[in-house]
């Protein structure tokens, strides 16, 4: 007994400890927003804010339920620095300095666009990197990372972007079509999605697969998850529910890699504006 009363006090100072370095922490990063200040980092802090003021709303309801326990000077004490949390919170959450002309932006170097080697990183004068990208890089949208650092460090103007590859330009594109289309028009049965597949290949497919991949992904969810609880209810041994778990997990990023690929890359940028390239010229 002796010993736990021991080991109580040492974790109940270790608390207050690690809850008095987090508030401080809080107060040295809002200090640290007057001076410099971003609009994307400011949930940072105010998530995870608001994430301990819940915790401490539960703890206040069961002092509340206890009440009876403590004195009136701990209960004074404890009430106060609830409230002062909760309006140090309610008020940290609507505060939205206006120290930068571009919001979310902060310069961290030289605004120049030029490399160690004075040679230029991104331009209007380079061609999109992807059609030689690797199939990693392509999965991870790696290639489009010289533009997002470019972003960070400064806004991006049109003279950054690059320039499209000779198989995305409209001229390409239309000219591939109307042969296929050309082609096609000569069958009996002319069929405008053969002559699609034709013009553009493999790649017309990739948008159908990949939505057809999340849509599975996203089905086979539930039905894994029924069968974990389950296995759980019969009592199965534990390598069968995490093997359950397991494959949840997989099958949510193989959703999450699936959807965006299909939605965000394939839909937006390959297929609708090819799409409207080839039957609009």
């Amino acid at each position: 007994m002796e010993r736990s009363g021991i080991s109580s006090t040492k974790w109940s100072l270790f608390e207050k400890e690690s809850k008095a370095l987090a508030w401080m922490s809080i107060i040295v990063m809002n200090l640290v927003e007057t001076k410099v200040y971003i609009k994307e980092f400011r949930w940072y802090v105010r998530f995870g804010l608001m994430y301990v003021l819940v915790g401490e709303l539960v703890i206040l309801n069961f002092v509340f339920s206890m009440q009876s326990f403590y004195s009136r000077f701990t209960q004074y004490i404890y009430y106060s620095s609830v409230i002062f949390q909760i309006v140090f919170g309610a008020l940290l959450l609507v505060h939205l300095p206006h120290l930068n002309p571009f919001p979310g932006y902060i310069p961290l170097r030289s605004e120049s666009v030029d490399d160690k080697n004075g040679e230029t990183i991104l331009g209007e004068d380079h061609i999109c990197p992807e059609r030689y990208a690797s199939i990693l890089s392509r999965i991870t949208f790696g290639w489009i990372t010289p533009l997002l650092q470019q972003g960070y460090n400064r806004p991006i103007t049109g003279k950054d972007v690059w320039k499209l590859d000779s198989w995305d330009k409209t001229e390409t594109l239309s000219a591939r079509f109307q042969r296929c289309w050309t082609e096609e028009s000569q069958r009996k049965k002319p069929w405008l999605l053969r002559a699609l597949n034709c013009s553009l290949g493999g790649r017309f497919w990739y948008g159908g697969l990949f939505k057809v991949g999340s849509d599975l992904c996203q089905f086979v969810g539930p039905l894994l998850l029924n069968r974990l609880l389950e296995s759980l209810e019969r009592g199965d041994p534990a390598w069968i529910g995490h093997l359950y778990a397991f494959l949840i997990f997989v099958g949510v990023v193989r959703f999450n890699l699936h959807h965006i690929k299909s939605i965000y890359f394939i839909a937006f940028t390959i297929i609708a504006p090819r799409w409207c390239t080839k039957l609009l010229c």
